[in-house]
């Protein structure tokens, strides 16, 4: 049971990263369409900040 458990943990949080992942990607492109360059570059200094 444990084992099945910590299966379904690690499934589960692969898939928040990746919905999370995907959403980022779909916002940081509306900002790159409205603000142009520099919000793009806004976010990769954020980027290497983190």
């Amino acid at each position: 049971m444990g084992q099945f458990y910590s299966v379904v943990i690690v499934h589960g949080t692969f898939f928040l990263m990746k919905s999370f992942a995907s959403f980022g990607l779909t916002q940081k492109m509306r900002k790159k369409s409205r603000l142009g360059k520099l919000s793009a570059r806004r976010l990769l200094r954020l980027r290497r900040k983190i």
